[in-house]
């Protein structure tokens, strides 16, 4: 007999159980929801805006979170409870489908006064449902289509792009000026030394102006010519091209590490607003001057044999019988030009 009374004791503590996993679940969502919308803004703030396409969703009912009117029931408005009063309204998610009070006729309830129901309106305006609470309107629409937009996983502009083109453009000007300076430095010491060494014309002459390099230009089946870097020109270039794409690289670690400690800050507080200006600073503290560092001697120093190669120097008059005006071009083809190769 006893145990019959348990029963309404039972239910509450059912009821009570039922409320509490409402409540964990809705604060769940909550914090999803924060969680996202902290990762697109820090997203946006490192990489741009993610460009979007249409695409056809349907509605989820049981995901949308955020309404303030979720735990209403219809009430009477005027009466007993505290509905909510007509006209009020929220947003179904990110449908672009909205929720709204609306006042039956009076008549509508025999008289008793106007109770609420709550309506769902596409965003034409056009309603699709209409009940007394909203979880049950929420159901109603279930599975509706609507059109959301998708992100294609590229971006409208990179925020740092100017600061990559800057590093790109400012160390290939930097180096493409000291490699220049120093080919034709290469060349002056080869044009005298020969001269100097009596190697007037001589292999040995050619082998040195091969090893210094140029650029060798090879025509090409549609008629145009391709510029090929060779000897030790051509190893300088790749020295330049690999320093550049050093410096980029490490421009984009610093970017990717200033990101990772911006969504550990979300994570961490789980507060967007705070994540975005911690990202904001984080990514004004990007480097937007590159550091040059030296290609370091990208010619070696000229030597053909162990015996008398600088001796018996004889002045100008020697580099002019030797085929080497002064500032002209050597005889040996474009590796022994006196200006930039390229």
């Amino acid at each position: 007999m006893g145990g019959k009374g348990a029963q309404p004791q039972n239910n509450q503590m059912v009821q009570f159980q039922m409320e509490q996993a409402a409540k964990a679940e809705k604060k769940e969502a909550e914090r999803k929801a924060r969680l996202e919308k902290g990762m697109k803004s820090i997203g946006e703030i490192f990489h741009g805006k993610e460009l979007t396409t249409p695409t056809k969703a349907k509605i989820n009912a049981s995901s949308v979170t955020g309404l303030t009117g979720g735990d209403l029931t219809a009430q009477y408005r005027g009466g007993v409870g505290a509905g909510g009063a007509a006209g009020e309204t929220g947003d179904i998610g990110e449908t672009g489908w909205t929720w709204r009070i609306a006042p039956l006729p009076a008549d509508h309830m025999s008289g008793m006064g106007g109770f609420n129901m709550y309506e769902a309106l596409d965003p034409q305006g056009t309603v699709h449902a209409a009940r007394f609470t909203l979880p049950e309107l929420l159901q109603d629409i279930e599975g509706k289509e609507y059109m959301k937009e998708v992100g294609t996983g590229e971006f409208d502009k990179d925020p740092f792009g100017d600061i990559k083109n800057k590093y790109k453009s400012s160390l290939t000007d930097l180096h493409t000026a000291n490699i220049t300076k120093t080919y034709n430095k290469a060349l002056d010491e080869a044009l005298f030394a020969t001269a100097r060494a009596g190697q007037r014309g001589s292999t040995t002459a050619k082998d040195v102006m091969t090893d210094i390099g140029g650029v060798n230009y090879e025509k090409q089946a549609d008629g145009t010519f391709k510029a090929t870097p060779y000897g030790q020109y051509g190893d300088a270039k790749m020295k330049m091209v690999g320093d550049v794409d050093k410096s980029l690289s490490d421009l984009n670690s610093q970017i990717q590490s200033a990101e990772d400690a911006a969504e550990s800050q979300l994570y961490m507080t789980e507060d967007p607003e705070k994540a975005v200006i911690s990202a904001q600073q984080l990514s004004a503290n990007i480097p937007a001057v590159p550091q040059y560092n030296s290609l370091g001697d990208m010619f070696k120093p000229l030597v053909l044999g162990a015996t008398g190669f600088y001796s018996g120097y004889q002045g100008q008059d020697a580099l002019n019988k030797a085929g080497f005006s002064s500032g002209g071009r050597s005889p040996y083809g474009s590796g022994a030009a006196k200006t930039s190769p390229s």
